[in-house]
């Protein structure tokens, strides 16, 4: 006879669930935020970089 396997999946409680939702929505949030900073920090840079006469020109008051 040959023997087979079932998986069945574990029932998961609607707290783990929630829990797993806030983490995964917290890593999320922390990743963009991070991204978003660095893109920001880049820009700062290049514009510090530029002749104060043209990002004058460029941004405006």
């Amino acid at each position: 006879m040959a023997h087979v396997s079932v998986n069945v999946a574990q029932p998961v409680s609607f707290f783990k669930e929630g829990i797993v939702a806030l983490v995964k929505t917290a890593v999320s949030d922390a990743i963009v935020a991070h991204k978003a900073k660095r893109q920001e920090r880049r820009v700062a840079k290049i514009l510090n970089n530029l002749d104060p006469r043209l990002v004058r020109d460029i941004i405006p008051q």
